[in-house]
């Protein structure tokens, strides 16, 4: 087994990913349906990247800081229409080959299939299940161990309602990640949730819906020690969510949220946390050449790579691109990150030098910055070239970093 490997780069905004299926099943209750056959994409990716470890030390003797990168990978995706049902399975899978540091290569892959049901005239959702294997986020961990992270997930989503006036949505969800290194397994984590709600249809207005939503985490392997003894880690989130999606007009799209947000920890010792949450993108074309967008999200979060029982997460995005030419583009972009840490602890690790205590931190600020060209020629392919900088700065500085990368894609559509 490898001592190490490369990072991919896995986050998200829980906002942001919850429930793409109502959407999905929104859009089929209005007549649009699932296409037969095959599809897929195929990238090829090649990278330099000044400091691939996102860290400031190195904590492992003969690592290369800076280092040329390869990564190809594809997506398949298979749909059988049966009736009004649409059946589908899809798979992804990729490589990283390093350099430099050809020791952290390492693969990653996930495959899921489901129904995009559709019952009556009114009541449509998605059921599925799904597993992955990725490497755990390197800006996560704090440190560069070899650490897959196995993701398994079932969830179920339905909407009920017509083209206009009130109708009912619902779903239940469940995901299980486990790490493969014994000093992450406490980072193990089970979530348990269901939502419930409203929602209101208009041709004029648009979607208006209003959710309640609880979910359990708990970390099996996890206990902190209390005045009460050892406890297990965990706790307990709800939300009641106002979401709004509303036609603005050709040139300008986007949805809006907000949500107010409960935290009940299971660890006597951890803060609770009582706040607003929101979600919200908007994208504005300006002109035939020229087009905007901002997003900002809110949220409580929780992760299997941090020594935190969970992160209060804020996040600022905004972006822009003008066309050269039918076929070029220029695009910019930003992003600001915050994240506050709660529930943390002290982890020890086994290095080649002996253990090492990772340190606790409590807040950190991440922004990101990119300019990218982009090339189109037709529907199926098209390459871009990125540049991109990053920069973190913690209450600790062993987690403070900053990186610069190149970065050239190829992708063909399929």
């Amino acid at each position: 087994m490898r001592k190490r490997t490369a990072a991919g780069l896995h986050a998200g905004i829980f906002m942001a990913l919850l429930y793409p299926s109502v959407a999905l099943a929104q859009a089929q209750s209005q007549g649009v349906e699932t296409a037969r056959g095959l599809s897929g994409q195929a990238n090829l990716r090649a990278s330099y990247e000044d400091n691939v470890f996102r860290q400031t030390t190195l904590l492992f003797p003969g690592d290369r800081k800076g280092d040329f990168r390869l990564t190809p990978s594809a997506t398949l995706r298979y749909d059988v229409p049966v009736g009004r049902q649409g059946f589908f399975v899809q798979g992804n899978a990729g490589y990283n080959f390093y350099a430099r540091n050809d020791n952290f290569n390492r693969g990653w892959w996930g495959a899921d299939g489901g129904v995009n049901w559709h019952v009556g005239t009114r009541c449509s959702g998605l059921a599925s299940a799904g597993y992955s294997e990725s490497q755990s986020d390197f800006g996560d961990l704090g440190v560069a161990i070899d650490n897959l992270e196995k993701r398994k997930h079932f969830g179920f989503d339905a909407s009920c309602a017509g083209p206009v006036g009130i109708g009912l949505v619902g779903g239940v969800d469940y995901t299980k990640t486990d790490n493969s290194t014994s000093s992450r397994i406490v980072g193990d984590l089970r979530t348990f949730g269901y939502n419930a709600g409203l929602l209101y249809r208009s041709v004029l207005i648009g979607d208006i819906t209003v959710r309640y939503m609880h979910e359990d985490r708990k970390y099996p392997n996890r206990f902190i020690a209390t005045p009460l003894g050892l406890e297990q880690d965990g706790l307990q989130v709800d939300r009641v969510a106002l979401n709004v999606t509303r036609p603005l007009g050709a040139r300008l799209t986007g949805s809006a949220g907000i949500s107010y947000i409960w935290t009940d920890p299971d660890v006597s010792v951890f803060d609770s946390f009582k706040g607003m949450g929101w979600n919200g993108d908007l994208s504005y074309l300006v002109s035939p050449k020229l087009s905007f967008g901002v997003s900002a999200s809110r949220d409580v979060t929780s992760s299997a790579a941090i020594d935190s029982s969970y992160q209060i997460t804020r996040t600022f995005g905004g972006w822009a691109t003008y066309k050269l030419s039918s076929i070029t583009s220029l695009s910019v972009g930003a992003t600001d990150m915050r994240r506050s840490f709660r529930g943390t602890f002290s982890n020890t690790i086994l290095l080649p030098t002996g253990p090492f205590v990772v340190p606790v931190r409590t807040r950190e600020n991440t922004q990101n910055y990119y300019a990218e060209v982009g090339y189109t020629p037709n529907d199926r392919w098209g390459a871009s070239l990125r540049y991109q900088y990053s920069n973190r700065n913690s209450d600790g500085s062993f987690f403070d970093y900053d990186g610069n990368s190149v970065i050239l894609n190829v992708s063909y559509r399929y």
